[in-house]
């Protein structure tokens, strides 16, 4: 975008969903339900709304995140039997070393060796990006906090305003998306419970592992709430402190 064209349309930030405050969607255990809706709030300085709409068309993305060892899993790690099975096994074995050598970098000389990859437990890698159809653009405006029903929809906040977090950023459009989820995606979530997502925005702006899509039906777990825990060193030696200090003063 030129900053000609920026002029025109504005600067705007995606706050919600994000890393701290994630959209979650839920979807059914058997996965019938591929195509799926999200709410997005944008803050800006543009006060057209058509203009803002046209500023993010075509501009935004999620893109899924996956589990190193279950994309290796899914691309035929055991040997295919039956007809044509030498040749599907050469194919598999192309598309095992095309996948470690684009999550792992390790160069053209690959050691298919399963024990290299249990050493990278935890490591993740971005799949190919989804791109949603906008639905609808409105706008959206500060309702008091006292006032809010239902906390699942994105209300903008009082104190973005009155503390400029954004600096002249202030006017609020709430943004409606739909997308289809890929083969990749469905076949992570028959192993897995659920699948996160970064959002991908204009101005290369990212909200990482803000959308995350769940089988968890959500009827039966724990919440656990810790405050003011005061975890530091200095307090584990407290107790041997105060215990001399009194017997001293008895002294």
């Amino acid at each position: 975008m030129t900053v000609t064209n920026l002029e025109k349309t504005g600067k705007s930030n995606l706050i919600s969903p994000n890393l701290g405050r994630p959209s979650i969607l839920k979807i059914d255990h058997k996965l019938k339900n591929k195509k799926l809706q999200t709410q997005l709030l944008y803050i800006t300085n543009n006060y057209d709304l058509e203009t803002f709409a046209k500023s993010i068309q075509n501009q935004i993305s999620l893109v899924p995140l996956y589990d190193y060892k279950l994309s290796y899993k899914l691309i035929f790690v055991k040997k295919p039997k039956g007809l044509f099975s030498k040749w599907r096994e050469k194919r598999a074995k192309k598309k095992r070393k095309r996948f470690l050598q684009d999550i792992f970098d390790y160069g053209k000389d690959i050691d298919l060796n399963l024990e290299r990859l249990k050493i990278l437990k935890s490591r993740l890698h971005r799949g190919k990006p989804i791109f949603p159809k906008i639905i609808s653009v409105e706008n959206s405006s500060i309702i008091p906090i006292q006032n809010i029903n239902n906390t699942d929809h994105l209300n903008p906040q009082e104190f973005i305003i009155k503390n400029q977090v954004f600096g002249e950023l202030n006017k609020f459009y709430k943004v409606t998306i739909e997308f289809t989820l890929n083969k990749k995606v469905l076949k992570f979530l028959k192993e897995r419970n659920f699948v996160m997502f970064d959002i991908y925005s204009a101005n290369s702006q990212i909200n990482y592992h803000s959308l995350v899509i769940s089988k968890q039906k959500w009827e039966d777990f724990t919440f656990v709430h810790a405050t003011d825990l005061h975890l530091a060193e200095r307090n584990d030696r407290i107790y041997g402190i105060v215990k001399k200090w009194a017997q001293s003063s008895i002294k």
